[in-house]
């Protein structure tokens, strides 16, 4: 039903949709606050791509998951470390999204942790500029202090990382903007809406099938 919609949507606007796959990993870890494999169900990512879904269809993109897999990364212990140290947390997600399961240029890949606070931050977009176009991956939090609506858009928001997109500013006028980082004081509202200049940018990356390369040194993008 969602879909036919967002065909609808997609023709009113002129433009064909875009269907992008998208591989969803749930971490298996004895740390709960790693561990995403117990806690999340099909249901769950079911409505929660719905909604995600249903903010991207101004722009014509639709998410489709391609499949779910279970990954035990060897990562755990450098997670644990990060919670500590943080200056060590972009190596411990780095080395999560070296498990052999990755969808790779041929689509996107979403990891899902059951929470991200003991490193920081709520969400992140990682990729490396000596990486090959399209290995960038989305971490985000099953879980937040803010609740489940807000997760979503988080959830959201890394995608639009992976789609090229940058923070927008934490002016007044843009409280509402989905790229808007978790640093601004009105995100805490719920952050949603795309802008026109944002729409075009994503359906040109969303074209190619993959992420968005990473441009100069190794980055990391990622909100609170």
């Amino acid at each position: 039903m969602l879909t036919a919609l967002l065909l609808l949507l997609s023709a009113a606007l002129g433009a064909d949709p875009i269907h992008l796959p998208v591989r969803v990993h749930l971490i298996a870890a004895p740390d709960a606050a790693v561990d995403s494999a117990r806690s999340v169900g099909a249901e769950e990512l079911r409505q929660r791509f719905a909604d995600i879904n249903r903010a991207f269809a101004p722009a014509g993109i639709v998410w489709e998951i391609e499949s779910v897999v279970v990954d035990r990364p060897g990562a755990e212990a450098a997670y644990r470390s990060a919670i500590t140290d943080r200056s060590q947390r972009r190596g411990a997600l780095r080395a999560m999204r070296s498990a052999p399961h990755r969808l790779g240029a041929e689509g996107f890949d979403l990891y899902v942790l059951n929470r991200l606070d003991p490193v920081g931050i709520g969400g992140a977009y990682q990729c490396a500029a000596d990486e090959p176009a399209g290995m960038g991956a989305a971490f985000v939090a099953a879980r937040t202090k803010r609740g489940g609506k807000l997760a979503t858009r988080k959830w959201a928001h890394e995608l639009g990382h992976a789609l090229g997109l940058q923070h927008t500013s934490c002016e007044a006028a843009t409280q509402d903007r989905m790229m808007m980082s978790g640093k601004c004081e009105h995100a805490a509202r719920g952050r949603v809406g795309f802008t026109e200049a944002e729409i075009t940018r994503m359906r040109a990356q969303a074209a190619t099938g993959h992420a968005a390369p990473c441009k100069g040194r190794s980055k990391r993008r990622s909100s609170r």
